[in-house]
């Protein structure tokens, strides 16, 4: 049995929704070389940086990311991409979306920026489809 929400009582203790979008993670393995020895070095994903989402070669989920001594760098990147799926919370059947989900078209580029600013970039080709 379903549970009907009064929206309009102010204790009410969610935010009324109408839908929720979905976002899937893709883990993408980098391996840079010729980096200075033992130095951090932040990540930028199209230009946003996105160090939360990296992890160094057994390492945690955000970890400081550091080359090691011979400038070495092996890291995880988590790549979010949301569906254009959307899931339906108010079990109105009358307003059921498809189930179609198209990921992403296009060229994304990762750059590794060290202290100094100096940035490596590489770019990943994205087409994914579902």
């Amino acid at each position: 049995m379903a549970e009907n929400i009064n929206l309009a009582d102010p204790n009410s203790v969610s935010t009324p929704t109408t839908q929720l979008s979905r976002i899937k993670y893709f883990p993408i393995e980098m391996t840079a070389v010729g980096l200075k020895p033992l130095t951090n070095y932040d990540v930028f994903y199209n230009g946003q940086e996105v160090d939360a989402f990296c992890k160094p070669f057994g390492g945690v989920l955000g970890q400081q990311l550091i080359s090691d001594a011979t400038g070495q760098l092996l890291f995880q990147f988590h790549l979010g991409i949301q569906y254009t799926q959307i899931y339906l919370v108010n079990n109105d059947g009358s307003k059921s979306q498809s189930n179609s989900s198209s990921l992403s078209q296009q060229n994304a580029s990762l750059q590794l920026v060290d202290p100094a600013g100096i940035t490596i970039t590489t770019y990943i080709p994205i087409n994914l489809k579902m």
